[in-house]
């Protein structure tokens, strides 16, 4: 199992170290962890029942390119190096990070215990050699670094495989030759003097066709008046 490794919460407080069930967490990165009193086997992992200021799912990690985002949806809040993400809030949690859950308010601190931890509290690490048992061994997780240049990695060959259009499209674009594009504006200009020429052709027969329907009417019309003319001589004559 050389080379492999796995993320732990490692129990730093003392509520974390009396958790049942353990008190480090192992976690995985095949899918979300949840962590509260109401978690369900197989979701993440379950704290007990009457540590009542913990929500019944109080917050959620989804393992992503190296780091962990953490889903706060508690309502005493949960903590990444001492600050609080917010229910409803994400928040990136990478290996060495300080991670609390709350378990009463700062304020309630009862008598005179001026050392009374308030918060179930972890630290993230990166156990080199050790693979999860709740992973198959194609989920164990890479190193922090390898991970981050595997999402890198990713990343590019996404950006390459945009498509057979998109790579034809690219490869046109850089194969065109200057003397071409040269070539090709030249011909450009033959055809608009070209398109012009034609048009100005146009616009003369369209003229020519004004007039010679212009002649056509004046010419019935004289016709017309000279059979009227005719017709009224041969009146008179009879």
């Amino acid at each position: 199992m050389a080379g492999l490794g796995c993320y732990k919460l490692e129990a730093v407080g003392e509520h974390a170290k009396l958790r049942d069930g353990g008190a480090d967490l192992t976690l995985w990165t095949d899918k979300p962890i949840a962590l509260g009193r109401g978690v369900k086997e197989g979701e993440g992992y379950k704290y007990p029942n009457n540590w009542n200021s913990l929500s019944s799912r109080h917050c959620t990690l989804r393992f992503q390119e190296g780091h962990f985002v953490v889903s706060d949806t508690s309502t005493n809040g949960t903590f990444i190096n001492g600050q609080k993400i917010g229910k409803g809030h994400t928040g990136q949690l990478t290996v060495g990070d300080s991670f609390g859950l709350s378990l009463v308010p700062p304020t309630a601190v009862q008598g005179n215990q001026t050392n009374f931890v308030n918060t179930v509290e972890y630290k993230l690490i990166y156990v080199e050699g050790t693979a999860s048992p709740m992973q198959s061994p194609a989920a164990v997780p890479p190193a922090p670094a390898a991970a981050a240049a595997a999402g890198a990695a990713k990343r590019k060959q996404d950006a390459s495989d945009a498509g057979p259009a998109t790579a034809a499209k690219r490869q046109r674009s850089e194969s065109v030759d200057p003397a071409n594009l040269l070539a090709l504006k030249e011909r450009n200009d033959e055809l608009r003097q070209l398109n012009e020429k034609y048009r100005i052709q146009l616009d003369g027969f369209e003229q020519q066709l004004r007039e010679a329907e212009t002649n056509r009417q004046q010419t019935a019309e004289q016709h017309q008046q000279q059979l009227k003319e005719r017709e009224q001589q041969v009146g008179r004559g009879g």
